[in-house]
């Protein structure tokens, strides 16, 4: 290249130079404060969310009861994991990695570091909205309306609803003690009549009683088509179930004022023995005694 050459080729650099504006340093502040807020946003308040979320709905899936329900741990988790908050929670992560990324200095840290710094942000934020109930809120009031979310109170109730399996839940609606029977509805208000002459005293008062009629139980479905049941072990719900449509009063029958059919001769077609080898009888029975 020739001396006039590299002196028009220099010209043209410093004139095009000459255009470039240079920008403000205000912007940088102001985009590097957005992607800050933008962090916040979906870690510090989005991801504590799904974490206060997830909280609530592992703290009252059943755990105590998964070996009556599930049968093992890892099918207890396949059925109960909140899929859609985990989802959630993940998308948030990696949007606030992204964001914190961008940032002015966010170069200089690794994927782990953004991510166990952001994830630790959500643990804490998370646990303390849950600790204040926010976690009850988005898993029943908001989470019943997120698409694919099951509440976990809804999952229990699923759970116990399986007379194949010899569980059953639901609402005591009379009760005859003379004849050790009361009737249950379910949640899909079908009427079952158990025989409870294999439960003990303290099952019929504390119970049946002082629970107001809100059941579990443990037993033999002797015909789907009667909706016959003995019951073999019965657990009342805790207080964390009340308002869950397991709350209604029950009348209590004399001889006269219960219109039960009667019920079948347990002793014909029932062995007191065959309770002991349910699934979960030994659990459940571990509890009642521990309590």
């Amino acid at each position: 290249m020739t001396l006039e050459k590299k002196e028009n080729f220099s010209e043209k650099v410093l004139a095009e130079l000459e255009k470039v504006k240079q920008t403000p340093a205000w912007k940088f502040k102001i985009k590097n404060l957005l992607f800050w807020i933008l962090w916040v946003i979906f870690v510090v308040f989005g991801g504590s969310l799904a974490v206060a979320a997830i909280a609530f709905h592992t703290r009252f899936s059943g755990w105590n009861f998964y070996p009556v329900t599930h049968g093992s741990v890892g099918i207890f988790l396949l059925d109960t994991l909140p899929y859609v908050w985990l989802l959630i929670f993940i998308a948030f992560l990696f949007i606030g990695y992204e964001n914190f990324k961008n940032t002015k200095h966010g170069y200089r840290y690794s994927f782990a570091g953004i991510v166990s710094f952001s994830l630790l942000c959500c643990l804490i934020s998370g646990f303390v909205l849950y600790s204040i109930g926010v976690g009850k809120f988005l898993d029943e009031d908001f989470g019943k309306h997120l698409p694919f979310h099951h509440p976990a109170f809804e999952q229990q109730l699923k759970a116990w609803q399986n007379p194949g399996r010899g569980l059953l839940t639901g609402n005591v609606v009379s009760i005859n003690f003379e004849i050790k029977t009361f009737v249950l509805q379910d949640a899909a208000e079908n009427f079952w009549q158990v025989d409870g002459s294999n439960l003990v005293e303290e099952d019929w008062q504390e119970v049946l009683l002082a629970e107001a009629g809100e059941l579990r139980l443990l037993g033999l479905n002797l015909s789907e088509v009667e909706n016959n049941f003995i019951a073999c072990l019965i657990m009342p719900w805790g207080e964390e179930m009340r308002g869950h449509g397991l709350n209604r009063s029950f009348p209590i029958c004399g001889e006269s004022n219960c219109d039960l059919p009667p019920f079948p001769d347990q002793k014909e077609i029932f062995d007191p023995s065959s309770c002991e080898g349910l699934p979960g009888y030994d659990v459940i029975l571990r509890m009642k005694t521990l309590k």
